[in-house]
């Protein structure tokens, strides 16, 4: 899923094996399919914390 729309379905394997030769990583799949780099959230810390203020308020 991409932007609201099912761009590729398949296992991890399948999705890699269809971009052709070489090994390609999930980020490359995902650019390939979705047409755009991922958006990162800020490390691991940062988004946890962010989760549990967020359950705490509501």
């Amino acid at each position: 899923m991409h932007l609201g729309k099912l761009d590729a379905l398949g296992t991890c394997q399948e999705l890699e094996a269809s971009l052709g030769g070489g090994v390609h990583t999930l980020d490359e799949v995902f650019v390939h399919y979705a047409g755009s780099a991922l958006d990162s959230g800020g490390n691991f810390r940062a988004v946890s914390a962010e989760r549990a203020t967020a359950q705490r308020l509501g």
